[in-house]
Order: C-alpha cells, then sequence, then structure tokens
C-alpha cells in the first residue's frame, strides 16, 4: 500500500519508521521473557525505593498493556536491577544471582528462539490460536483474582484521580493500545462481503475497551499503586492466587511473546530487505539468509543485555515510531489515497464504507494531536534524564 500511494521518499521513511518500531518491540519482548522467567524460578525480590531512578512505570498494550503504572514518587526497580548501587543482592540458586540468572535465561532465549529468524514462517494458524487462548485465560484470571483479592480486602485505597507529571510518558504508552488494530488490514482484505464491517468492527472495539478497563481498573482499585509490578501478571502470587495460577500468570509473557518473537523479527528481516535491497537483483546468500537475519536479530539482544528497564524501552517505542505507525502513516496514507483514486477512476468516486470522519480536518486534527503527544513525551525525557 505504501508502494502504491507514496513516493520514493515516503516508501523509504515508511520503511525506517517500521523498522524502528520493529526493533523497540523485540527489544521489550527480548527483555520481558527473562525477567519473566527470573520471577517465576526465582521468586521476586524484596522491593525499595530506587535511590538512581525516577520514571514512571506506566500502562502498555497487549502483552505490554499488563505494564501498570505508578507514580513518579513511589518508582520501584528490582535490587536486581540496579546492582551497580549494593544495596542488596538478591540470589536466585547458588550463588547466581537475579541479575546474572537474567542473563543467563537471555542468553537460552536468544539461542532457542532467534534461529528461527533465519527461515520463513508460512502457516501461523496454530500459534495464533494459541497465543489467543493463553491471552484470554490471562486476562480472565487477573481480572477475576483481583477482585477476589479487593472484596478479601475490604476496602479500597483511590488512587489520585489525576497525576499530571504522568501525563507526558502515558502518551508514549498508550500508543501500544493500537496493538488492537495492527492486524485489521490482513483480516478484512479476504471478506468478500464487506457490507457488515463497521457492525463487526464496532463489536471489536467494544470488547477491546472492555478487556482493558477491565485489567486497569481492577488492578488500580485492588492494588496500592506503589505495590503493583511492572509485569502486572507477577503481581499474583501465592498469597493471592493457588501455586498453578501464580506459576501460569508468571509464566503467560513467556508463552506469548516467544511465539510473536520468531515472526515480528521475520517481519523485520523482510522491511529490512525491501529498505536496503533492490527487489529485482539477485544477492548471495550470505548477504539475503545470513546478514539480514543478523541486523534483525542481534541489536534488540544486544539493547536486552545492556538493560532491564521495560518502561525505558516501552516510553521511547512508543513516543516516537509508535507515534508514526500509528498517526503519521495512515494519515499520511489517507490523505494520498483520497487524492490517487479519483485520478485512477476517472471520474468522482463514492465509498459506501466511508468514514463520517472524511473531512481533512480530521487528517490535520490527527497531525496536531502527534505533534502534541510527541511535544509532550520529549519534554518528560529531558526533564526525567
Amino acid at each position: 500500500m505504501a508502494k502504491l500511494f507514496f513516493n520514493k521518499v515516503g516508501v523509504t521513511l515508511y520503511y525506517i519508521c517500521i523498522c524502528v518500531y520493529l526493533y523497540g518491540d523485540l527489544a521489550i519482548y527480548a527483555v520481558a521473557v527473562p525477567k519473566a522467567l527470573v520471577n517465576a524460578v526465582c521468586g521476586a525480590p524484596p522491593k525499595g525505593p530506587s535511590p538512581s531512578n525516577s520514571s514512571n512505570m506506566s500502562l502498555d498494550f497487549d502483552y505490554n498493556s499488563m505494564l501498570s503504572s505508578q507514580s513518579e514518587e513511589s518508582d520501584v526497580q528490582l535490587t536486581w536491577a540496579d546492582e551497580s548501587n549494593h544495596t542488596s543482592t538478591h540470589y536466585c540458586f547458588g550463588h547466581v544471582t537475579d541479575h546474572q540468572a537474567y542473563w543467563l535465561f537471555l542468553s537460552i532465549f536468544a539461542v532457542a528462539v532467534g534461529p528461527f529468524t533465519f527461515f520463513d514462517v508460512q502457516k501461523t494458524k496454530l500459534l495464533q490460536i494459541f497465543t489467543i487462548v493463553m491471552r484470554y485465560t490471562a486476562f480472565l484470571a487477573m481480572v477475576i483474582l483481583a477482585f477476589i483479592h479487593l472484596h478479601k480486602r475490604g476496602s479500597i485505597d483511590l488512587p489520585k484521580a489525576a497525576v499530571v507529571d504522568g501525563v507526558p510518558n502515558m502518551f508514549g504508552v498508550a500508543v501500544y493500545s493500537f496493538m488492537c488494530q495492527h492486524s485489521l488490514p490482513s483480516l478484512v482484505t479476504p471478506i468478500k462481503n464487506k457490507s457488515a464491517l463497521s457492525k463487526v468492527f464496532a463489536l471489536d472495539f467494544l470488547l477491546i475497551f472492555v478487556f482493558y478497563f477491565l485489567v486497569g481498573f481492577s488492578a488500580v482499585l485492588a492494588f496500592p499503586v506503589d505495590q503493583l509490578e511492572d509485569e502486572y501478571s507477577n503481581q499474583f502470587g501465592t498469597a493471592i492466587a493457588s501455586a498453578g495460577i501464580s506459576y501460569f500468570l508468571r509464566l503467560f509473557p513467556v508463552f506469548v511473546l516467544s511465539t510473536n518473537f520468531p515472526i515480528i523479527s521475520i517481519t523485520l528481516r523482510n522491511n529490512l530487505k525491501s529498505l536496503f535491497l533492490n527487489p529485482d537483483q539477485q544477492y548471495s546468500f550470505v548477504i539475503d539468509r545470513m546478514l539480514f537475519p543478523i541486523l534483525a536479530l542481534a541489536p534488540p539482544i544486544v539493547v536486552a543485555f545492556a538493560t532491564q528497564n521495560l518502561t525505558l524501552l516501552v516510553g521511547y517505542t512508543g513516543s516516537y515510531a509508535g507515534a508514526g505507525v500509528q498517526y503519521i502513516i495512515p494519515t499520511a496514507l489517507v490523505f494520498c489515497a483520497r487524492r490517487y483514486v479519483p485520478v485512477l477512476s476517472g471520474q468522482p468516486y463514492m465509498n459506501k464504507h466511508q468514514s463520517p470522519f472524511k473531512a481533512r480536518f480530521w487528517l490535520v486534527a490527527v497531525l496536531v494531536w502527534t505533534t502534541v503527544c510527541i511535544g509532550f513525551v520529549t519534554v518528560n525525557h529531558i526533564i526525567n534524564h
């Protein structure tokens, strides 16, 4: 679609934005999986305020929608993720600390899942069904357990209605809510009778909203804000859930993200090829089958070795590349398509599926909103860092 409506510069910018976004996604996955394994195998270390970090913990999408928000004043870091302060050492097994266990699990993850980047995944139906079942089961379990915990507590510690300092960081993280949309084009295209698409989409987005609402608000009402884990699935220890459910929720990111990682890494590899290679030219095996898979796989793994700060990765990826994918690229595509289709048809074109937001005002409004969001997030990053 980008090649159909954009010129050469536009296509290049499109691929750059997509590639940066996918790099950020893979880095988030590469951090989240070993962190989940550390929490499942080693148990959560004692929590305490981190003297060197005051960034927000924030709410995110899909898997990232399980990342919970925390105020700046009560930002909590796992002690093993900040060993430089030497405030406390939590051992996983033997003389292996949680920090070292994280590196070990990350290495195993890279070796076990990384090689899939060198191949093509043709049939993902079973993987998608598995992922859907796991997600719905985990989300429902977390919502039910949170309400049960709230009932047992018998009281609600209501958080502040609004925290102005958290608004800038919210923009970058909220971008990930659009992950519920990015698969829609591939679902819509094969449908022959599109007369009922509006109703189907309305029901789809209503269901998504209900899940976001239930997961987010049950977390805020059931647990004090300063006690929320950055990976919300780790919130349900054996004191709240049975051992089996607790381990299932702790390992939920491992199951889901491990199946998604190869698909996204292959997508990134193919986009990198589209960006740098000429499709009409033949390239050697080393360049085509070795170099580009390594270029797709190596940077996220290196970033995961360098930091375990999910909030940082989510914030930057969502703030910039995510804003481009969610706001700028769709707006540009709609603008170019509306100009191109009448020229192609040679006559005024009436689309019976046209959006009620068809006026050009809405395109301008989206771009203004994007500018405001990126501005807020940039100011937030400058102030905090």
